[in-house]
């Protein structure tokens, strides 16, 4: 197992950093021999993260390097040139970057030249090991290290490889997908407290429709568009709130969505 770790400890490197000591721990069925090391400017959060079993603070991101072969990059994308030009990076370190936008031939280039780059896009789900992972590189990686990575992170959830020029897309769509899922949640949550329903029974109502729409879609024996009819008969409940979404060009609204996250996806390099 190579040495991992992570500077940036946030709520993505956080949720990856967790999700990795669990998964990585159960692969070896026993205590890491060499613990997961971390840096974080924020002593609050290293703070935190300290607790955690097999982990150990570093006193910076130099630090990290030192001790680490892949090397998980979880900071603001405004924040990646500047973090870099104070480090040395080695032939040796492969960068896991989950920094939105930043092109890996870009990310090469601000290591000097040496490091491996890996772009990762997960999602808050890998708080519960159900993250929508998206790998993409520009060069190839070390081969090891590749199924290493793999192993990890699709112990976490689901894990595609797609082409780089996709990135920003996948990071509209499911790097930042369950925050809108989360306010179409909210609003229908809302809708049923106006109706009287108290907060935890709409809550319950609303993320078990949603489980189990998500569940049923994800299982592929239909069609979204069979599964959508299969609700909706003829002139019945469903048709009519379906109707009613179709005159509000629902679709166009969320073709709109994607396209600005994609875009503010690719401004970010530009910063």
């Amino acid at each position: 197992m190579s040495r991992w770790g992570f500077i940036g400890l946030g709520k993505m490197g956080g949720a990856i950093l967790k999700a990795s000591l669990k998964q990585l721990e159960q692969a070896s069925n026993q205590s890491l021999e060499k613990p997961i090391r971390g840096f974080d400017a924020s002593p609050e959060i290293l703070s935190s993260c300290e607790k955690l079993p097999n982990f150990e603070g570093c006193d910076s991101a130099s630090e990290v390097l030192e001790v680490s072969d892949i090397v998980v990059v979880a900071v603001k994308p405004y924040q990646i040139e500047p973090l870099f030009q104070g480090l040395e990076f080695k032939k040796r370190h492969l960068i896991i970057s989950v920094c939105a936008g930043i092109e890996s031939a870009q990310i090469h280039q601000w290591s000097g030249g040496q490091a491996q780059v890996l772009r990762a896009m997960p999602n808050l789900g890998a708080q519960l090991n159900v993250s929508m992972t998206v790998f993409a590189h520009a060069k190839e990686i070390q081969e090891d290290y590749r199924l290493e990575c793999e192993t990890v992170f699709r112990k976490m959830g689901e894990l595609l490889w797609v082409d780089e020029s996709q990135m920003d897309f996948v990071t509209a769509l499911s790097g930042s997908g369950p925050g809108y899922f989360f306010y179409w949640m909210k609003g229908f949550v809302d809708a049923a407290l106006r109706r009287g329903f108290d907060e935890p029974t709409a809550r319950l109502i609303v993320s078990q429709t949603c489980l189990a729409s998500g569940m049923l879609a994800k299982g592929g024996a239909r069609s979204l568009e069979e599964w959508q009819n299969s609700v909706a008969t003829k002139g019945g409940t469903t048709e009519a709130g379906l109707d009613c979404l179709k005159a509000a060009q629902l679709e166009k609204t969320i073709e709109e969505c994607l396209e600005a996250a994609t875009s503010r996806s690719k401004e970010l390099r530009k910063k």
